[in-house]
């Protein structure tokens, strides 16, 4: 067996099973995170409105306050949450490169770009 195929066999080709496995795991936790976040933030938003109209009902500050602050968390979830969409797929595409190089067929991105955070800042343009 010459170097090549030593090196091959013993380094190389067990490299490539531990970053596949690693860009997949990382491409569905990323993912996993982006809609527990995304979830999060619409419930937040609701709750920060309905205090925010009960708060002018009720003439109390403590429920003005906690609606701006369930409102300013809202929005700190839906930008985390961006980010996750982005690492999901740039996880994507590092192990569609991984997977081409091996000459097997690259993953479908799973992340619909154009349907999260229209409104807000893109992290991926």
């Amino acid at each position: 067996m010459s170097l090549r195929d030593t090196v091959e066999t013993t380094l190389i080709q067990p490299n490539y099973v531990e970053e596949i496995t690693s860009f997949l795991n990382g491409r569905s936790s990323w993912r996993k995170i982006g809609m527990i976040l995304e979830t999060c933030s619409k419930i937040m938003l609701g709750a920060g409105s309905v205090l925010s109209f009960a708060s002018s009902v009720y003439t109390d500050q403590r429920m003005s306050f906690i609606s701006g602050t369930l409102s300013t968390l809202s929005l700190v979830c839906l930008q985390f949450s961006s980010y996750s969409f982005h690492e999901s797929k740039k996880s994507t595409e590092h192990l569609n490169v991984l997977l081409k190089s091996i000459e097997v067929m690259p993953l479908p991105e799973i992340v619909d770009n154009e349907r999260h955070h229209d409104s807000l800042i893109r992290v991926d343009k």
